[in-house]
């Protein structure tokens, strides 16, 4: 399923990326258009994979287009999600995939609400604009329909 039309915007929150730069979001997200790949769970990292060579072509084609890989996971202590960063990090050997991929420590209810995220069953992938308004919207992994969806949404501008 994929949708377009909604009155969403990413949540304000501070946040790092796997190289240790601190970003405020949605207003650090570096494009005019940034597609976000949502995880909830460690099993989701083989769906947010099916995405990211098709994603990384369109980013060659289309310089104002930036992805980011977001796990989300419930807030712990400190020293927990310092421990959780740094075994990503060292999971992740390249730095431009270290560089897009930003850990949400947050409360994820509030956070799912408000995105309007019903359950943490799948990825959720989301475009949104400069200021953080959801644009486009689907779950799961990359599927032929949701890959043409996406082409045709960037191709034809109609966002």
């Amino acid at each position: 399923m994929t949708d377009t039309g909604f009155n969403v915007t990413f949540p304000a929150l501070s946040a790092s990326n796997l190289e240790g730069v601190r970003y405020e979001l949605p207003g650090d997200f570096e494009g005019e258009l940034n597609l976000l790949i949502i995880a909830f769970q460690r099993r989701h990292q083989e769906d947010v994979n099916t995405w990211l060579p098709f994603v990384r072509e369109l980013r060659g084609h289309l310089p104002i287009l930036h992805y980011y890989e977001l796990p989300v996971i419930s807030r712990g202590n400190p020293v927990f999600r310092l421990w959780l960063d740094n075994a990503m990090k060292a999971g992740i050997p390249g730095k431009e995939s270290r560089s897009s991929t930003i850990t949400l420590h947050v409360d994820k209810p509030a956070f799912r609400a408000a995105l309007d995220i019903t359950d943490e069953d799948d990825i959720c992938v989301i475009l949104t604009d400069k200021l953080g308004h959801v644009l486009w919207r689907t779950q799961g992994p990359m599927d032929d329909a949701k890959r043409m969806a996406l082409a045709r949404l960037l191709q034809t501008g109609r966002i």
